[in-house]
C-alpha cells in the first residue's frame, strides 16, 4: 500500500476523533435528583455559564433506554451586551417523570441550541 495513503487515512482518523471529542459538551457541576410526590422529582444543578446567562424551563422526554428519562433545560441570555465571565449557573425546578424513571440524562442549552453542559443523575428517594 502507498505510504502516502497510509498517512492521509492516519490523518483523517485522527480529524475524526478531534472532532466527536469537541462536541461533547462540558460536565454539569452538580447534580441532584430527590423524589418529592408521585411522578415529580426536584431537579437541582449547576453548571458553568455566562454571567447573563439564565435557564428556562425544564422539558421531559422519554429515551430509549427503560428506567431514564431526557430532561432538556433551554437557556436564553438576558442582556444584549454581557461580560465574557464565566460564573456557576444554577437551575432547580420540579419536573415531572415516569414512575419507573429512576436515572436522568440532562443536558443543558446555549442561547443559540447547542449542548452547553451535560451529565446524568440517579433519583433518590426522600
Amino acid at each position: 500500500m502507498n505510504p502516502g495513503i497510509i498517512m492521509n487515512v492516519g490523518i483523517a482518523s485522527l480529524l475524526f476523533v478531534s472532532a466527536a471529542a469537541a462536541t461533547e459538551p462540558p460536565p454539569l457541576s452538580s447534580v441532584s435528583a430527590i423524589w418529592v410526590e408521585d411522578g415529580q422529582v426536584e431537579l437541582t444543578l449547576a453548571y458553568e455559564g455566562g454571567a447573563c446567562e439564565e435557564p428556562q424551563r425544564a422539558q421531559v422526554t422519554a429515551s430509549e433506554i427503560f428506567g431514564t428519562d431526557t430532561v432538556t433545560i433551554p437557556t436564553v441570555e438576558t442582556a444584549e451586551v454581557c461580560t465574557m465571565q464565566i460564573v456557576q449557573v444554577e437551575f432547580s425546578g420540579t419536573i415531572p417523570v415516569e414512575p419507573t424513571t429512576d436515572t436522568l440524562s440532562v443536558i443543558v442549552l446555549d442561547p443559540d441550541g447547542q449542548p452547553k453542559a451535560a451529565g446524568q443523575v440517579e433519583i433518590a428517594t426522600d
